[in-house]
């Protein structure tokens, strides 16, 4: 099989994350127009409690996955990593089925505790998507922990193309119908997108096994030697009556784990099929739960966030006088507009943290501690380098960013002012979030996940009582400036944990020196391109053409301020190819 280098697989999945917020971007923008502020703010105050239930079957469940197969791939245990893979397997869509029909259940109530009771369809919609991240959820920490990036950068841009197609056509069929169903029928292409999804997953998972049969059948083959070796252990199985030993077969599916019991030790099986005894057992399921338990509580803090957020905003604004729809359509403006602008950066710090975690395990494990310090200072470059110029950016030209992606989606201009102001607020958010992505999987990789846990806790307690002080004095503003607040803290925590573990010798002038110079020619470039293009053509295409010649700038500044070193440029296209063992 073939592995991917680091640096090659976090190139894979930021490029697929940029398409993919391309398309979000395309599909959200004509989604405001169609919605409306109003819309919007229904579809984000449904949309939170999907982010935070998508906690329990997806990130967590992917990060530990992919460090566990990778901690077993290291160890030369291929046969533990696919039954750990399959057990992860079997307990998401447990998990992923429970929570849909909990949803369904729970639908009008939950809508009910937000101030809009008739949301409740809106839910209905998305409990089919739970079943279906969780599926892929198991299948994508499978493949990140072999280091193969391709089916999850392949399926998330699937996701997108879905939700843009069905999505947006759905939202513009039920708008019809009102402003709540324009919102149910783009949730609804949230669910047909998800679906699709999983489904290329399992595609390409009998296309993997179809390819690398010999990979599989060497489970099997390990298994049968060593049993032939060990005459003790074969006479124990054979002294239980009620277990009769069968040729060993090729791998089905799911023939992996059974369960053996040697002088008080348990023995995991994979590839020989017994009569009459469980393929998997608890033990397997319990290890599932203990390595996912970690990063299930790191990443259910924030959409906890999100979920305090769609339940007290509204209510503290409604409570200052406002109106129920217009409060609605404040927290739309705030999560919808430019918490997406926001969260843009951080896709490149997503990609790079998922893509780290397998890897510095599988260094871990093979006691390379040098690659495990250059990984981390790699990763904390790329970070600041893509994190600095977005905090800029969204400080100097909040306006423009606005005026050119959602054009025409602001009523007044009372409404492009205040959003400008709140993106204005959020721009330092970029660059604490980006670090808190990726300080939490460098404490999650070298075995330190529940100090991110503890530092996120501390900071919602505090982000919280910042919200309900500062609401009632600064409006939704208040909710922006807690954002902040909060992802400061909880980044700070985390890089002051991580700084005691592993020693990094990061240049300071290649990771803040030259970005910051190179925003400077980047500043200037743009400034620059507005004052020549806005005197030919209109305001838009002006900053689109400004934005890029920016871009272009900057990224030329960076190779000219030589912000990376000879060996790190070697191997951002090289891609290692390595056999497993056997």
């Amino acid at each position: 099989m073939k592995k991917q280098s680091f640096v090659y697989g976090a190139i894979i999945l930021s490029l697929s994350g940029i398409i993919c917020k391309m398309l979000g971007a395309i599909y959200k923008i004509p989604l405001v127009n169609v919605l409306s502020a109003k819309g919007i703010g229904v579809y984000y105050l449904v949309f939170p409690v999907y982010a935070f239930l998508l906690t329990f079957v997806s990130n967590s469940f992917i990060v530990s996955t992919s460090k566990m197969v990778s901690k077993r791939v290291a160890q030369g245990d291929d046969r533990g990593a696919f039954i750990f893979f399959v057990s992860t397997l079997l307990t998401l869509s447990t998990i992923g089925l429970i929570l849909a029909v909990g949803l369904c259940f729970l639908s009008k109530i939950i809508a009910g505790l937000q101030g809009m009771a008739d949301a409740y369809i809106c839910y209905l919609a998305l409990a089919p998507a739970l079943v279906a991240v969780a599926i892929s959820s198991a299948f994508r920490g499978y493949f990140q922990g072999l280091q193969n990036m391709t089916p999850s950068a392949i399926s998330s841009i699937i996701d997108q193309l879905f939700k843009l197609a069905i999505g947006l056509t759905l939202a513009k069929i039920f708008i019809n119908k009102g402003v709540l169903y324009g919102a149910f029928g783009a949730i609804l292409g949230v669910s047909v997108a998800e679906i699709s999804s999983c489904l290329f997953f399992v595609f390409y998972y009998l296309y993997f096994r179809a390819k690398n049969g010999e990979y599989f059948a060497s489970f099997t083959l390990k298994k049968r030697n060593k049993t032939k070796k060990n005459e003790p252990f074969k006479t124990s199985i054979l002294k239980n009556k009620s277990i009769q030993k069968k040729s060993i077969k090729p791998q089905s599916f799911f023939s992996c784990g059974t369960k053996f019991v040697k002088n008080g030790a348990k023995i995991t099986d994979c590839g020989t099929k017994l009569s009459k005894k469980r393929r998997f057992s608890f033990l397997e399921i319990k290890e599932v739960f203990k390595n996912a338990l970690p990063f299930i509580l790191s990443s259910v803090i924030l959409p906890t966030s999100m979920v305090i957020d769609s339940f007290l905003v509204v209510n503290l604004l409604f409570s200052m006088g406002f109106d129920k729809f217009f409060s609605t359509g404040l927290l739309g403006l705030n999560s919808g507009v430019v918490g997406t602008l926001v969260s843009l950066p951080s896709t490149f710090s997503v990609s790079i943290c998922m893509t780290l975690v397998p890897y510095l395990v599988y260094s871990l494990s093979q006691k390379d501690y040098e690659g495990v310090s250059k990984k981390a200072e790699l990763t904390l470059k790329l970070n600041l380098i893509v994190a600095l110029p977005c905090v800029i950016v969204f400080l100097l030209f909040s306006k423009n960013v606005l005026q050119l992606l959602y054009a025409g989606s602001f009523l007044c201009d009372a409404e492009l002012n205040l959003a400008s102001t709140l993106l204005v607020l959020s721009s330092s958010s970029v660059l604490y979030l980006t670090i808190l992505q990726m300080s939490t999987a460098l404490l999650q990789a070298v075995g330190k996940a529940y100090v991110p846990v503890l530092s996120l806790l501390v900071s919602l307690v505090v982000k919280v009582a910042c919200e309900v002080l500062l609401i009632k004095f600064f409006g939704i503003i208040g909710v922006a400036i807690s954002n902040c607040i909060c992802y400061f803290l909880s980044s700070f925590i985390n890089l002051w944990e991580f700084r005691k573990i592993v020693k990094i010798n990061l240049s300071l002038y290649q990771a803040l020196v030259a970005p910051l110079l190179s925003c400077a020619f980047m500043v200037g470039a743009i400034v620059g391109a507005l004052k020549i293009c806005e005197v030919f053509v209109s305001f838009r295409f002006a900053s689109l053409f400004a934005f890029f010649v920016g871009g272009t700038v900057y990224l030329a500044s960076l190779v000219l301020f030589r912000c990376f070193t000879k060996e790190e440029q070697a191997t951002f296209f090289r891609k290692k190819k390595k056999v497993a063992k056997v």
